[in-house]
């Protein structure tokens, strides 16, 4: 009986060793993201406002100058938009 006794004391002082070390604990890493959103205005010279200034259209020859001159505003007015265009995509992606 004291042979059994001794050998559980022996095995119980050895589980108690092996329970007091502890492991060593490794760090945590953790990584945040965070976006944030910078609003842009787009220039000026891409959203002014394409005026017209009316004329006083007599006959065929007036009738057609003003129509060419029109003409030529909505170019320049579709020329902007254009620009405008390619000024929002090439800063969609920034």
């Amino acid at each position: 009986m004291k042979q059994l006794r001794t050998g559980l004391m022996t095995v119980c002082l050895a589980l108690l060793s092996a329970c007091s070390s502890t492991p060593t604990l490794e760090p945590v890493i953790k990584t945040v993201v965070q976006t944030e959103y910078e609003f842009v205005q787009m220039p000026n010279e891409f959203i002014k406002p394409c005026e017209v200034s009316i004329q006083a259209v007599g006959d065929n020859t007036s009738h057609s100058q003003y129509t060419v001159y029109l003409e030529t505003v909505i170019d320049t007015c579709n020329e902007q938009l254009l620009r405008a265009r390619e000024w929002n995509n090439a800063n969609r992606n920034k």
